[in-house]
């Protein structure tokens, strides 16, 4: 069943430091009763023998027909056919040498023309499906203009590439502490720009740190980047807003949703800094009962955006026993179209992708590859 209201969208817009503001009567409609089929499938990788848990990082070819593993451990991007959930090939890449790639890598971004970021936070670098470095990303404070060395110490945090491979965009971050904002850097002039995203500024009230010595361990929520159709979103799982960059524009705007069903971000108030670890997952379970927002997908086949949120339930124990489970639509220019509410509907989303309107879960079958495919009913 479906409800239906109009409501008014507020955008705010900056660009060159200005900003500018809209409003647009839209319809919204509120499901009920969803359901959804699952089937599982198993990836055929013939004989081949390795970790399907080593999997950090994942993308689509543009056609969609091929999506892109990077395993880890070993050091390969895994190359799968999405139409015949087949194994075409294992790409190796070098540990030590002039082509190699960066230890424990933290970012991994599939480009046009066969080419990947793969990134950590001391070195980046495009690299070619055959193994060899394209350009090395030599970004850091001391070798790009516009940044705070204090403020930005790491740089690379969140780094993805644009379609054409002129400008990096990341999240630029402290040592200690949350994001400066967002930040563009010209590859070939090494020049580049932080723009503050005051939005996000939510989320560090919703992150709890323990130090002790030089480390620490953080839990909660953190601002995040993804590039979709060619532009940037910056999200967090602590407020519905978003940022969306266009760098074809170089515009900047903030994107409010008149969301009915769900608070539109995260209300209590919880320690930041504690002196246990105990203590850091007693706060976690805590924030995780309140709304947390997660990622976007671009579903092509309905030409519409998809994003799911949760709040956690948790038995006396302090077990997670499920939850509840929404589900928000949006447009190509991402206006809030749809909300509603599942019953018992927790997906793995960590890598997941949508082909002929279907969204497919990684989810290892059997000590294989393998993707738990949700067939929703609206």
């Amino acid at each position: 069943m479906k409800k239906l209201f109009k409501i008014s969208i507020l955008l705010f817009a900056s660009c060159g430091g200005e900003k500018s503001e809209s409003t647009e009567e839209v319809e919204v409609l509120t499901l009920e009763n969803l359901s959804y089929t699952t089937d599982t499938l198993a990836v055929n990788i013939s004989d081949e023998i390795f970790n399907a848990y080593g999997y950090y990082g994942d993308g689509l070819s543009q056609d969609g027909t091929t999506i892109y593993l990077f395993n880890d451990q070993e050091s390969e991007i895994h190359e799968i056919d999405v139409n015949s959930m087949t194994l075409v090939e294992r790409h190796p890449f070098e540990k030590d040498g002039p082509n190699k790639i960066p230890s424990f890598v933290n970012y991994f971004q599939t480009l046009p023309g066969d080419e990947f970021l793969l990134s950590n936070s001391n070195s980046s670098g495009i690299y070619s499906l055959s193994g060899k470095l394209v350009q090395k990303l030599n970004l850091t404070t001391e070798s790009v203009s516009g940044f705070d060395e204090k403020a930005s110490s790491f740089l690379t945090n969140s780094i993805h590439i644009t379609e054409d491979k002129s400008k990096a965009i990341t999240l630029p971050r402290a040592f200690s502490g949350g994001i400066s904002g967002l930040g563009i850097i010209d590859l070939a002039s090494k020049k580049g720009i932080n723009l503050e995203l005051p939005a996000m500024k939510i989320t560090e009230k919703y992150r709890v740190t323990f130090r002790e010595g030089n480390g620490s361990s953080s839990a909660g929520d953190y601002e995040n980047l993804q590039m979709l159709n060619g532009n940037f979103v910056i999200y967090s799982g602590a407020t519905s807003d978003i940022y969306l960059y266009d760098p074809s524009l170089d515009s900047l705007s903030l994107l409010t949703f008149p969301h009915k069903i769900v608070p539109k971000s995260k209300q209590g108030n919880y320690p930041t800094e504690v002196d246990s670890p105990e203590l850091i997952t007693e706060i976690r379970k805590e924030m995780g009962k309140e709304i947390r927002f997660g990622r976007f997908y671009w579903d092509a086949k309905n030409e519409r955006y998809m994003r799911f949120a949760q709040k956690n339930k948790y038995d006396v124990e302090g077990k997670m026993i499920g939850g509840e489970f929404y589900v928000f639509t949006y447009s190509k220019d991402f206006k809030l179209t749809a909300e509603g509410e599942f019953k018992n509907y927790n997906p793995n989303q960590n890598m997941g992708f949508f082909k002929d309107g279907k969204l497919y879960c990684y989810t290892p079958v059997d000590e294989i590859p393998g993707f738990v495919v949700y067939t929703f009913d609206f």
